[in-house]
C-alpha cells in the first residue's frame, strides 16, 4: 500500500488563497481568491518548496509554475 503525503496551506497572498502539494504524484493545486482552481502535474518538490517559501508567491507562480507545467482547470 502506498502512503500519500499531502500538504495543504492557506497562504497570505493577494491572489492565491490555498495551495496543496501531493508528494507521491507531484501534483500542485493552486486555488485563487477568485475561486479558480488549477491542478499542475509533475511539479518537483524543490519547486513547491521554493513556491511556498517565496516572499511573493504570485511572482514565483507566474515566473516558474504557470507556463512551465501542464495543468487542468478544476
Amino acid at each position: 500500500m502506498r502512503k500519500t503525503i499531502k500538504e495543504t496551506l492557506e497562504v497570505n497572498s493577494k491572489a492565491i488563497s490555498v495551495v496543496t502539494y501531493q508528494k507521491d504524484t507531484k501534483q500542485l493545486t493552486v486555488q485563487f481568491k477568485n475561486g479558480r482552481i488549477y491542478l499542475y502535474k509533475d511539479v518537483p518538490l524543490k519547486v513547491y518548496d521554493r513556491f511556498r517559501t517565496n516572499k511573493s508567491m504570485g511572482v514565483y507562480y507566474n515566473s516558474t509554475i504557470r507556463k512551465k507545467y501542464g495543468f487542468e482547470l478544476l
